[in-house]
């Protein structure tokens, strides 16, 4: 049986602590008792709910905690840089990860092409849950509703400032802790993109 790859042991966790609050009865919108809950119309509805967030990777090595031999201290001398990709995921209540990778910063017209793909691969309505970022309430995104996506596509903010209510967090925690923590790439290419992905 092959290895499963990094991604895929991060959405199985993501996915255990999806069913764990789905169990428990925790759910983000029962936290936010001044709006209404989308939860139970998208169960009313079949909605699929999918937990969106975008993240960036930078060349930069986040420095972790290793080891060395006592007294002599571990350097680390990478090239100062920006460059960098930006990543969009969503995952859904089952499990399933959708994952976006481009070079460059997100705006709202990505944005659209990543609720385009989301729209393709998953049949029926959809409930898509994220947090307030700009790029998501931009001109973009409000035509792309208006142009029909309506019809099968609904949006619910996140409150503000509540990261630890979005599971899709957990995977950008756990690729840029455990997974990028430490390890150097020279340039934004093939290397640093098959490292990420595998």
């Amino acid at each position: 049986m092959p290895r499963p790859t990094r991604l895929a042991r991060i959405v199985a966790d993501a996915a255990i602590k999806l069913q764990q609050y789905a169990a428990t009865g925790y759910h983000w919108f029962a936290l936010c008792a001044h709006r209404p809950r989308p939860g139970a119309d998208a169960e009313a509805e079949r909605r699929t709910i999918v937990w969106v967030d975008q993240s960036g990777f930078y060349l930069l090595p986040m420095a972790m905690r290793t080891w060395a031999p006592r007294g002599q201290t571990p350097l680390l001398r990478v090239k100062l840089t920006r460059d960098h990709v930006a990543a969009m995921s969503g995952i859904t209540l089952d499990g399933r990860l959708f994952l976006q990778v481009r070079e460059g910063n997100y705006d709202s017209a990505a944005v659209v092409d990543f609720l385009r793909v989301l729209l393709r691969k998953v049949s029926g309505k959809l409930l898509v849950i994220w947090d307030g970022a700009p790029i998501h309430r931009g001109l973009a995104v409000k035509d792309f509703l208006r142009r029909g996506a309506a019809k099968r596509l609904h949006l619910e903010q996140l409150p503000g400032y509540a990261p630890d209510l979005n599971p899709d967090e957990g995977i950008w925690t756990y690729l840029k802790r455990v997974e990028l923590g430490n390890p150097h790439f020279a340039v934004v290419g093939d290397e640093f993109l098959g490292f990420l992905l595998a």
